[in-house]
């Protein structure tokens, strides 16, 4: 009986580090976040800042019928003020919002400048 109840132990064990194991690789493989469709330059710019300021640890400029999709993988780290783009006041407020309701920022900034709207977003 002892031993029955050691190898119990043991698959009980063995299957509880299986799942734990399945669960982090899943969160890792997250799906992207979709913040904004453009022309492939407008994308690249506002993949690139992003992931060089902490916004995001990859993108994808997925290309459609509309234009480039920008694709985003969020880090859900700390970062402050970072530009992205320089954008119309409507494209900016929709990068901002889908960026702020797909958990990529918690705020965004759409400041006027010379050339229309730049975007920068804080976590």
């Amino acid at each position: 009986m002892m031993k029955l109840a050691r190898v119990l132990t043991a698959g009980a064990a063995a299957a509880a580090a299986t799942l734990a194991l399945g669960a982090g690789a899943a969160q890792a493989s997250a799906d992207p976040v979709y913040l904004y469709t453009s022309d492939n330059a407008t994308c690249t710019q506002i993949g690139t800042n992003g992931v060089a300021g902490g916004v995001f640890s990859s993108y994808e400029c997925k290309s459609g019928v509309a234009g480039y999709s920008t694709l985003v993988q969020p880090t859900h780290g700390s970062f402050s003020n970072v530009y992205l783009a320089t954008l119309s006041l409507a494209d900016c407020n929709t990068v901002g919002g889908n960026g702020t309701s797909g958990g990529v920022w918690s705020s965004y900034v759409c400041q006027l400048g010379f050339a229309g709207y730049s975007l920068k977003v804080s976590n």
